[in-house]
């Protein structure tokens, strides 16, 4: 449900990019908006704590991660998967013709084609699980209560490109370079591929970002800065 507010509008300017400053309830809103018309792309920043190892660990409890992702949102997880995993199981069948019949891989395709449905429906069944924590609020968005009793409001990604993170230091803002930064990665949780479940050779890479991580977003042609 909509929340139905009047307020002030604030412009700001970010490196010569104008942005319009909203409250994570505003976003909510622009979010649940652009669900409801269905799949569209944005840029994110944001700023989280990575997941690391606590032992030994002197940067424990004190990095941030400053990343920029250009994602998809809106989309239909199985159909994402299942189009990816007819693209790698056609591309793989060109080569493998090609070869075994010693054909270029124009006529190749041809032939391929030529068996489709039925070859590319043998490779159209992958079903997602369910999810282990949280609910969908619609499309996009994802809410969650913890252990602990805090409730916090997630955006489901389809990340398509990332730019190189930045990693800083908590208190005082500087960034990690050279040896300092090669050390501090040492200490990161390794994330394990989802691709062998998918049935793809490249994973496709979900990611849920908490919106109070988010620092700008943007959507749908706009700009936004989140206060």
């Amino acid at each position: 449900m909509k929340t139905e507010t009047t307020k002030k509008t604030d412009v700001i300017a970010v490196n010569r990019d104008i942005y319009t400053a909203i409250d994570s309830v505003d976003l909510q809103d622009l979010l649940t908006d652009s669900a409801e018309r269905g799949t569209t792309f944005v840029k994110m920043f944001t700023n989280t704590v990575p997941a690391m190892r606590k032992t030994n660990n002197p940067f424990f409890d004190n990095i941030i991660k400053s990343s920029q992702t250009v994602c998809m949102v809106g989309f239909d997880y199985e159909n994402v998967v299942n189009n990816a995993r007819a693209k790698e199981a056609f591309a793989m069948a060109v080569d493998y013709f090609a070869e075994q019949l010693d054909i270029s891989k124009k006529e190749a395709k041809k032939y391929i084609e030529s068996l489709l449905p039925k070859a590319n429906s043998k490779v159209r069944d992958f079903q997602a699980k369910p999810r282990v924590w949280g609910n969908h609020i619609n499309s996009i968005l994802i809410d969650h209560t913890n252990k602990a009793g805090q409730y916090n409001v997630y955006i489901q990604v389809w990340v398509l490109h990332s730019q190189k993170p930045v990693y800083k230091y908590a208190d005082n803002g500087k960034a990690l370079e050279g040896k300092e930064l090669d050390s501090m990665k040492s200490f990161l949780s390794k994330r394990s591929s989802n691709a062998g479940h998918q049935g793809l050779e490249k994973e496709v890479v979900i990611r849920d970002y908490n919106i109070g991580n988010i620092d700008k977003i943007h959507l749908n042609k706009q700009k936004y800065s989140i206060k």
